[in-house]
């Protein structure tokens, strides 16, 4: 990006517009980077009129049958939902554990979750990707990607998948200020399109109980 920037600037072209270069050292929207730069500009009284992100990285290799380097440029940014799971028990000792206890039912739980993904769907900005690696693709994979709309089983495996369904990660294990429960969590990334609502009721228990 800077490269970039730098080759321009030494060819004398100069933007419209003013261009901020914004670098944080943290997440996007967790960390206190981007908040930090967001209060600076404010105070300095300057509204943009568009912000970027930093988009996708120029991959070799990472899309079967596609040789040559693929640039890929991000259009919208996944939302986050992060649910909290717990379980209750009575307290006892380890010497005498009881069967089934707090934390194997967590356990259980996010195996449950782990093993019920998301089903894909192929977005229109996806399907214009894969429409185009088409023209660049070797082989079979011509085909395929000519025809990924009809081809959702395409998105196994984890990089593929984030681009065709919303995804999960579980097990961020905390612990717990009472030796009766067993929290953890799990973080969803979701495409445009699902809300917190559907997301939360795929995670639900068919069966509630007051110790989950």
């Amino acid at each position: 990006m800077l490269e970039a920037v730098e080759a321009l600037a030494a060819s004398g072209w100069t933007p419209p517009r003013d261009v901020y270069l914004s670098f944080g050292h943290n997440e996007e929207t967790a960390g206190d980077g981007a908040r930090t730069a967001v209060s600076r500009l404010a105070g300095r009284g300057i509204s943009p009129w568009l912000v970027l992100d930093e988009g996708g990285a120029v991959v070799q290799g990472a899309m079967p049958g596609v040789a040559a380097p693929t640039a890929v440029v991000g259009i919208a940014e996944k939302g986050i939902l992060d649910l909290e799971l717990s379980t209750r028990d009575d307290g006892g000792h380890a010497s005498t554990p009881a069967a089934n206890g707090a934390t194997v039912r967590l356990a259980r739980a996010i195996t449950r979750i782990d093993d019920h993904p998301f089903p894909p769907r192929l977005s229109e900005p996806v399907r214009a990707l894969l429409a185009t690696l088409a023209d660049h693709a070797d082989g079979p994979m011509r085909r395929v990607f000519a025809n990924a709309g009809r081809l959702a089983p395409w998105s196994r495996g984890p990089s593929r998948a984030s681009a065709s369904s919303p995804t999960r990660s579980s097990g961020r294990r905390s612990r717990s200020p009472s030796s009766r429960a067993a929290p953890a969590r799990t973080s969803s990334r979701r495409r445009p399109g699902p809300t917190r609502t559907s997301g939360s009721c795929r995670a639900r228990p068919s069966r509630p109980s007051s110790r989950a």
